[in-house]
């Protein structure tokens, strides 16, 4: 899964850590901050939707929709 978001530094990547590491789905998670759009990238298994994941990162008060 592929977003787009407004996680422009490293500091604030690191809170996600917490909220996916808890996620039994998400094996392996990255923000391309360097990257104009802020791509978060995630890699999960079937049970976990691109709305959860949306859902968790604005919980953190973050912007994130799917990338296209």
């Amino acid at each position: 899964m592929v977003f787009k978001t407004d996680i422009s530094t490293a500091t604030i990547a690191k809170e996600l850590s917490p909220l996916f590491a808890r996620h039994p789905a998400v094996l392996i998670w990255s923000v391309d901050i360097t990257d104009v759009d802020n791509v978060l990238r995630i890699e999960a298994s079937n049970t976990v939707t691109e709305i959860e994941i949306i859902k968790l990162v604005q919980s953190l008060g973050y912007f994130c929709v799917v990338l296209d």
